[in-house]
């Protein structure tokens, strides 16, 4: 991902800004931020559970995706990260279709 943010600001082209120890600082929510970083490391849409001192890498349900998507969609947008963003707005198109169907099944008319 070397057109991302990211690689931008670890490969000098974007100056990080800078907190007062002189670590890079980014103004970004943290619980969003963390699934960015996952994407980052394994190329997955992935959650984190933790126990103990081991960490067990737990796939995303839909109804947990559903509730943080757009956040995490914008942040995707702004990162720069093009395949997060894709696959993002594959599963949105895919949840939305999903929505669809689950009104229709419940009443028998879409709303």
């Amino acid at each position: 991902y070397s057109h991302s943010i990211l690689a931008r600001m670890i490969n000098g082209k974007i100056p990080p800004r800078r907190d007062s120890e002189g670590n890079a600082f980014l103004d970004r929510d943290p619980q969003i931020f963390k699934f960015i970083l996952e994407f980052l490391r394994s190329s997955k849409v992935n959650s984190f559970a933790r126990k103990k001192r081991d960490i067990f890498q737990v796939v995303i349900s839909d109804d947990l995706i559903q509730g943080i998507l757009p956040q995490l969609l914008h942040e995707a947008e702004y990162f720069m990260i093009d395949p997060l963003v894709e696959e993002l707005r594959h599963r949105q198109a895919r949840l939305n279709k999903r929505d669809v169907l689950l009104v229709w099944n419940e009443g028998g008319v879409i709303k």
